[in-house]
Formats: structure tokens, C-alpha cells, sequence
């Protein structure tokens, strides 16, 4: 891996960054700094060096631009290596992509269906996978751009998983939202099934999850009703249970690693946020914006700060690195997911609106494509 001046990793994210970044981390049993640890490390010292400068991020420009299909019906968005942002489908009946450049563009998908997919993740080998929603089969979009589909192990019309992480090992595994069992998407492309320790025959159990910087995948809890756990898979694949402090129905979507290491669970409905600490520790805080549906998911600016992606919220809101909460205009909602690109830009993807909406930051540093392609950053 390699860095510059302005703090860019090698393009060549496949061969490089991933390696470096995917298959390193903390020891399970002690959490001891080992050789894993590095990836984690590494990748907090380059968040950390732009965070620092903050400074140079103050002056935020929030503005829109054009689509070329404009009904909405995308959910979640997936950085590719080439540096283009490609919508997931949802209920649009074309994928659109944004070049690195800036040029939008759609094109044919192989299956589409009314929720068909929900989020999606780039794989070790540069191909992204649409995580099923109430899709009948996987579809994925090689390096080259060409849709595809593959035979699934357990599907669910009413929306079987919400979202997909990318595990230490370069599974990816997909967040159960009505399934009742996992499933994941080995590197070398084999589909296959795994318990869960908690089910529910409640519709809409969890929404997204977040990559910690030791190796587990946290399911974000959303809930229709009832008691619902914290849910976990460990770097070496055990599932676990914990406790949460706020519960409740409509709760969370999505979730955004902090540079200290905090998972923050983006407030969809809830009127608190809530975090777990990189020590494991559950706790919540006050928020400065609640609303019925207000946020789903969300997305790490290059200051650090956390920017919550507005699906019925009147305005924007972050929190800042130092985890102070405040709101800023914006000039549409019903959006879904967002992606930062590695020139600093994010951008929201459209659920339902009609227009792109990115933020700019005036004199922002690049990250470089192997630090925006990281798992910790490039899901929903």
C-alpha cells in the first residue's frame, strides 16, 4: 500500500488496499495489537491526519445536480474501484451511475423487481453485489460493468436482507431483515447459509450494518415491535447476542464507524442516538433534529464528521469528531445511503428524489480510492 501527500492510497484497490485492509485485524480473545491490528490502525491514522486538519473542511457546500432517471427508487450506493458511485436498485427499473468525473449515466440491469434490492458491496475481485431485498437471485456488476445474476440459497418476498458488510476474510455477508437465516457471498463467489442466535417472525428486525475495527459485524437494529438484541458475527464467523439501550420500532438505519472506533447507529425513527464504543460499550446521547423517519444511513466526511443522509428530514445533521450534534440546510430529502467519493464530496442516493444532492468541502485533501473502497466506509 502505498500513500502521498495528500493522503491517497494506490488505486490498484483490488490488489492492494483491499489486502491490506480486508484480511488485518485485532487478535478475537485479547484484542492484543498483532500483525492484524494494523489494517485498522492504519486506516484510523489516515482519517485521523484529515480530521486534525478540520479546519481546512469548515466551509461545507451543499448543492444539487441532475439525474437522468429522476423517479427515484434507489437504495444505498456502492464506490466502485474505478471511482464511479453506482445506485442499488430498489424499484427503478435501471441502474444509474455516477462517474469519477462526475458524468451520470444508466444502464441495463439483468433482473429488476419492486424492492428488488436494498444496499450492496464491492467484492475483493472488483465486482459489487446488490443485496437482496425481495429479489429472487443475486445480481452483480463486474469491474467491467457487466449486470449479472446467480442462484441464491434462501430468499423471502418481504424483504429478506437490508444491506451487507464485508467481513475481514472477504465474505459478505448479508443483514437479515425479515430472513431467518444469515447468508453470505464467500470472495470466491459461493452462496451459502448460516444460524442466526436471534430470529423473528416480526417483519423489519435489522436495517444495514457496520463493520468494528475489531473484524465484527454489527447488525443495525431497526424493529417493527417487540424486544429486539444487538446482534453481532465475529472476524471468525460466531454470532452473538447483546444488550441495547434504547429499543424501540422504526429505531435505526445504517451505521458509520467513527475515527476514535465508535459505531454510531444512524436515527431512523429513534429519538436518541445510540453507539457502541470501540470497547464494546453501549450508550446513547441527545440528539439535535428527530423526526418519523427522518435518516437512512449514513456517511464519514473527511473532517470526521458524521453526516446523517435525510430520507423525510427537513434538514441535515452530523456529528462532529469531538460528537457534537447539529443540523444544516438542505434543499431535498427522501434519500437513501450516501457515498464520499476520494475527492471529498458526498452523495446522497436518491430514494425518491427527483436531483442529486452532494456536499463539498472547500479545500478538502483526497483520500484516494483505497481508503473510500474500505469496508469500514463503503456500505449501507
Amino acid at each position: 500500500m502505498t500513500t502521498n501527500n495528500s493522503y491517497s492510497i494506490s488505486p490498484t484497490w483490488q490488489n492492494d488496499a483491499l489486502q491490506t485492509m480486508h484480511g488485518v485485524m485485532p487478535n478475537q480473545t485479547n484484542n492484543a495489537l498483532d500483525p492484524q491490528f494494523n489494517a485498522w490502525l492504519g486506516y484510523r491514522d489516515i482519517l485521523l491526519r484529515s480530521t486534525n486538519s478540520g479546519a481546512l473542511f469548515s466551509n461545507m457546500v451543499v448543492s444539487t445536480y441532475s439525474l437522468i432517471y429522476t423517479t427515484g427508487g434507489y437504495q444505498g450506493g456502492v464506490l466502485s474501484a474505478n471511482g464511479a458511485i453506482h445506485m442499488m436498485q430498489g424499484n427503478a427499473p435501471v441502474g444509474q451511475k455516477i462517474s469519477a468525473s462526475g458524468v451520470v449515466s444508466t444502464y441495463s440491469l439483468v433482473y429488476t423487481t419492486s424492492n428488488g434490492y436494498v444496499g450492496g458491496v464491492l467484492a475483493s475481485n472488483g465486482d459489487i453485489h446488490m443485496i437482496p431485498c425481495a429479489a429472487s437471485v443475486g445480481q452483480k456488476i463486474s469491474a467491467s460493468g457487466v449486470a449479472s445474476t446467480y442462484p441464491l440459497i434462501y430468499t423471502n418476498n418481504n424483504g429478506a436482507y437490508y444491506g451487507g458488510v464485508m467481513a475481514p476474510n472477504g465474505d459478505i455477508h448479508m443483514i437479515p431483515s425479515d430472513a431467518s437465516v444469515g447468508q453470505k457471498i464467500s470472495a470466491s463467489g459461493v452462496v451459502s447459509t448460516y444460524s442466526l442466535v436471534f430470529t423473528s417472525n416480526i417483519t423489519s428486525v435489522y436495517h444495514c450494518g457496520v463493520l468494528a475495527p475489531n473484524g465484527d459485524i454489527h447488525f443495525v437494529p431497526v424493529y417493527a415491535s417487540g424486544y429486539v438484541p444487538g446482534q453481532k458475527i465475529s472476524a471468525s464467523g460466531v454470532v452473538s447476542t447483546y444488550s441495547l439501550v434504547y429499543v424501540a420500532s422504526n429505531g435505526y438505519i445504517g451505521g458509520v464507524t467513527a475515527p476514535n472506533g465508535d459505531i454510531h447507529f444512524i436515527p431512523f425513527s429513534a429519538p436518541v442516538g445510540q453507539k457502541i464504543s470501540i470497547a464494546g460499550v453501549v450508550s446513547t446521547y441527545s440528539l439535535a433534529y428527530t423526526h418519523i423517519y427522518a435518516y437512512a444511513g449514513g456517511v464519514l466526511a473527511p473532517n470526521g464528521d458524521i453526516h446523517m443522509i435525510p430520507y423525510s428530514a427537513a434538514v441535515g445533521q452530523k456529528i462532529s469528531a469531538s460528537g457534537v450534534v447539529s443540523t444544516y440546510s438542505i434543499p431535498q430529502n427522501l434519500y437513501a445511503g450516501g457515498i464520499l467519493t476520494p475527492n471529498g464530496e458526498i452523495h446522497f442516493m436518491p430514494a425518491g428524489a427527483s436531483c442529486g444532492t452532494k456536499l463539498s468541502f472547500t479545500g478538502a485533501r483526497p483520500w484516494g480510492i483505497g481508503t473510500c473502497c474500505s469496508p469500514w466506509m463503503n456500505k449501507f
